[in-house]
């Protein structure tokens, strides 16, 4: 899921930038009048501080003065992005659902496939999978840009393989950029509904595009194992191991190779 962005459009030349940050902090402080500062300026002022519980307090100040949507918008993404940073897992949630309260605020007053998405994406992490489903389907009618679009559809997708949904995500994928993320995500969802074929095509549509690529040599050695290839499996459970040493444990501890504990390829393939 990526991050949404925060953006103001404010014309520079009106006041210096430490006057109106100084002015902001004393309006969210209640030490100075509401109209010392525009709504553009205030939100301005905002992005001047890289301290999120800064740019917290003064929008908000600014949904306090204004009540429109930017407001809402940006104080959402300002506790989404707080929760990412937080590793307490009670106040990430806790920070998620005031994401998703502003969020939903902000998509009343202008539904747009930006803000639906910051919205389902916040369900998303919430493990609100329902709603998050919902909301990304929403940002899709929206409409957008291709890019915008592209992004949504892979974040749809990665929820549907989380929730099982395995065809409706590879229909997502079709719409998402051709990346080696989104190759991977098709083989994973033809893996887990046991297309062993497409998989194993998808997968070598991402080893081209990262030909180095651990994960991507893994997963073909997973359906060699599932198909009884034993070249498929040696050949690309040696790369994944060559390319991180890693992967060696990982596939000791791995079900998927079992069954080829005592077999010369599965052992061959982990001699470095």
């Amino acid at each position: 899921m990526r991050a949404a962005e925060v953006q103001v459009d404010y014309n520079r030349s009106r006041k210096p930038d430490y006057e109106l940050y100084v002015l902001a902090k004393q309006i969210a402080a209640e030490k100075a009048d509401a109209d010392a500062l525009t709504e553009e300026e205030l939100q301005y002022a905002a992005t001047l501080t890289p301290l999120l519980d800064e740019k917290r307090k003064l929008y908000e100040a600014a949904v306090k003065t204004t009540d429109k949507w930017p407001a809402y918008y940006n104080l959402g993404v300002v506790y989404k992005e707080m929760a990412e940073k937080d590793y307490r897992p009670k106040a990430k949630q806790a920070l998620l659902a005031k994401a998703i309260h502003n969020l939903t605020y902000a998509g009343f007053r202008n539904p747009s496939a930006k803000v639906y998405y910051s919205l389902a994406s916040a369900y998303h992490q919430h493990e609100d999978y329902m709603e998050a489903l919902q909301s990304y389907e929403y940002a899709i009618k929206q409409g957008g840009t291709p890019e915008q679009l592209q992004v949504i559809f892979a974040d749809k997708a990665a929820l549907e393989i989380q929730t099982g949904q395995y065809d409706e995500a590879i229909k997502s994928l079709r719409y998402a950029y051709d990346n080696y993320q989104t190759n991977m995500n098709l083989g994973l969802s033809y893996l887990l509904k046991e297309n062993y074929e497409g998989a194993e095509g998808f997968y070598k549509k991402a080893l081209e595009q990262q030909p180095n690529d651990a994960l991507a040599s893994y997963s073909l050695a997973v359906v060699g194992a599932r198909t009884q290839n034993e070249q498929m499996l040696e050949e690309n459970l040696r790369r994944a191991v060559n390319a991180d040493s890693s992967y060696t444990q990982k596939a000791i501890d791995d079900l998927e190779f079992a069954a080829f504990r005592e077999k010369a390829a599965y052992k061959d393939a982990l001699i470095r």
